[in-house]
């Protein structure tokens, strides 16, 4: 989301301008909303069309939108603004079309074909319909093979360490025994076991550090997805859709 807002603003410092308009002194006032305007026209003048030209998820513009408009209400209770400009820019968050779900014949035959790393990490997202910066903000004292349980307390974006979107990931998520056994036989593969360890642990960056997921997908799981004609956009999400669809087909 900092990454969206930054293209929307620009050069300008969402948090440079934001402790100006907060700030104490009247006197910057005038001159931070200047600064704020002039590094931001595109919020007094074809703001629908700039929203709309970001190459990113309807859903994701609309909270962009939303962001913008809590940052001038806020502008407008300190008597910065006027009035607030995003209030006239409507942005919806339908998705233009329906996500790519996985059937089992394909999540089974992918499991087949991958190497250990990538089978344990699609085993895992399927089987448990964890977020990308979830999957990789385990740790191995997130996991407990004697319950058969895993904690997700923490997520991990573009190598930020913070808390999960939601609450209810922080809930023990229960173990498939097959994805059991994929995660001893990858803990015996792992440089890296210790109990504060990341469980997929980079060797690149000596552990300190866990994998990039967009790298592993573009390398690794995507070319096999096209070797066995699986003619679907995967992503890290497809996994989550496709879990949440089948629990819904099953009424969990």
């Amino acid at each position: 989301m900092a990454t969206c807002l930054r293209s929307v603003l620009k050069s300008a410092s969402v948090a440079g301008y934001w402790k100006e308009l907060v700030g104490p002194g009247r006197s910057r006032h005038a001159e931070a909303q200047r600064q704020f305007c002039r590094h931001c026209p595109g919020l007094r003048t074809g703001r629908r069309r700039r929203l709309r030209r970001l190459p990113i998820a309807r859903s994701s513009r609309a909270k962009i939108r939303n962001i913008m408009s809590v940052l001038f209400n806020h502008a407008c209770r300190h008597e910065l603004f006027d009035s607030n400009p995003m209030r006239f820019v409507r942005q919806g968050a339908k998705r233009r079309r329906t996500p790519d779900v996985l059937t089992a014949a394909e999540i089974r035959a992918l499991v087949d074909n991958l190497a250990l790393r990538e089978r344990t990490l699609v085993l895992l997202a399927a089987s448990t319909g964890l977020r990308q910066s979830e999957l990789f903000g385990l740790k191995w004292r997130d996991v407990d093979f004697q319950h058969g349980e895993l904690s997700v307390v923490r997520s991990i974006v573009f190598g930020v360490v913070g808390r999960c979107k939601t609450e209810s990931p922080q809930k023990p998520v229960p173990q498939h025994p097959l994805l059991r056994e994929t995660l001893l036989n990858w803990r015996k593969a792992c440089k890296f076991i210790g109990s504060d360890d990341w469980l997929f642990a980079s060797r690149l960056h000596k552990g300190r550090s866990p994998y990039w997921g967009a790298c592993i997908l573009r390398k690794y799981i995507r070319p096999v997805a096209e070797t066995l004609k699986i003619q679907k956009r995967i992503g890290w999400h497809t996994f989550r859709h496709t879990y949440s669809t089948v629990a819904s087909e099953c009424r969990i």
